[in-house]
């Protein structure tokens, strides 16, 4: 093959690193290897990541909702949707309810319907996944040429005068690449060296979570249905299923101002004074939130901001050159109210990876890319907004989502009944 040919990629034998070996970073990996023409050689593509291969038990509890439209979709792009629903906690299967709505006293005030059936692959709606779940079904789905170093997190990146993208690791080595995929979450090193203004924004809500063990059954409230409490009085309580003795929960509410995050060691010595806090806050809640909350194993405890932060526009932000590109919260960070965090992540890893793939020039690449993720990702994070207010609705504000639920009920028991006469 001549190198003229090989010249007709503008990434062809180049070398990528991508910084962040989470959702983001493993999907794009995996997409970009499946993507990849034929006719061209590939890119060399090694990835860096923080943590270790295998996550502790504080990250175990976390789940995520995986949207029919936007995660689900990515995933069985690179094919691996099959996996996902095998390893889902809720959704789909009809075991359990999509979502509930209740009050602080576990009034029911909606109940998402049963979905009605669809042909194909696809579940009629989305689902819940454990994060490392998630995480293991990428990761096992790597390309076997693709390298994964652990425990070795991104600290600095300079671009130099030659295109090149030279990055500083946490074990005190330096590596450089012609591409530089950014895929290292929310707080990301390589958009706080490149774009230093573009800082977090707090959303003005504070969460404490945790996971909650049950080895004889979970309360009855939530053998059957997950979902949200509205308190009227400021505060909410979500339970998320993860299997049939474990659950995830989260207490919210408004904060002037950020506070910062606890987790991990620090939140487990400090498990008697947030614990306070959590029982003191959510005093409103009746039972089972005691039950729930009581039951949390204190490694998994953590307390938190909501922050967000817009996506980036490549070409007006970092007009220097296309040789660095943010991907999932790197690029638009969510708050958990957004409930869209990882579909936006897959949905940017599989859309940059085509784009990437296929290009003819780099800049229009990341261009179309921006086009594509940009809008999505705002309109995720102006709807977390709504689901703020919503809940932690006081007064008329909390009455106008009462009648709200009122109205949806009143819609999803006429489809539910429509879908059982058909």
């Amino acid at each position: 093959m001549s190198s003229q040919f090989v010249q007709k990629h503008p990434l062809a034998q180049k070398r990528i690193i991508v910084t962040g070996a989470g959702i983001a970073g493993l999907a794009f990996a995996r997409a970009l290897h499946l993507n990849w023409p034929r006719e061209h050689p590939r890119p060399d593509v090694v990835l860096y990541e923080r943590s270790a291969e295998v996550l502790d038990r504080a990250h175990e509890g976390y789940t995520m909702g995986i949207q029919r439209g936007s995660g689900l979709l990515a995933l069985r792009e690179i094919g691996l949707l099959d996996a996902a629903l095998e390893s889902r906690t809720t959704g789909s299967d009809g075991s359990q309810e999509p979502v509930t709505i209740w009050t602080k006293d576990w009034t029911e005030l909606y109940k998402m319907p049963p979905a009605a059936p669809t042909k194909g692959d696809m579940p009629p709606r989305g689902v819940r996944l454990v994060r490392h779940a998630l995480r293991q079904i990428l990761l096992d789905g790597l390309p076997e040429e693709t390298v994964v170093h652990w425990e070795n997190a991104c600290e600095w990146v300079k671009t130099r005068e030659d295109g090149k993208v030279e990055i500083g690791l946490s074990d005190g080595s330096t590596d450089e690449c012609d591409l530089l995929i950014a895929a290292d979450g929310a707080n990301s090193k390589v958009r706080e060296c490149l774009l230093p203004d573009e800082t977090l924004q707090f959303a003005g809500a504070r969460l404490y979570s945790g996971t909650s063990k049950f080895p004889l059954g979970k309360p009855d409230a939530l053998k059957t249905s997950w979902g949200f409490n509205v308190s009227g009085e400021g505060y909410g309580f979500l339970t998320f299923p993860i299997d049939s003795t474990t659950g995830a929960w989260a207490l919210t509410h408004r904060s002037a101002e950020p506070k910062g995050r606890i987790r991990g060691d620090e939140a487990a010595r400090r498990y008697d004074e947030i614990m306070g806090d959590v029982r003191r806050l959510g005093g409103m809640f009746d039972e089972p939130f005691a039950q729930v909350v009581e039951a949390t194993d204190p490694v998994t405890l953590s307390v938190f901001d909501a922050m967000h932060r817009p996506p980036v526009r490549h070409a007006r932000q970092l007009a220097g050159g296309a040789n660095a590109i943010l991907i999932g919260d790197a690029n638009h960070a969510m708050s958990p109210f957004s409930g869209s965090g990882a579909n936006m992540a897959l949905m940017d890893a599989v859309a940059l990876a085509g784009q990437l793939a296929r290009c003819a020039d780099l800049r229009a690449a990341i261009d179309a890319f921006d086009a594509e993720s940009a809008p999505r990702s705002q309109k995720a994070i102006d709807f977390s907004w709504w689901v703020i207010r919503g809940i932690h609705a006081r007064g008329v504000v909390f009455w106008l989502v009462r009648a709200v639920c009122a109205v949806m009920s009143v819609f999803a028991g006429r489809t539910d009944a429509r879908q059982t006469k058909e």
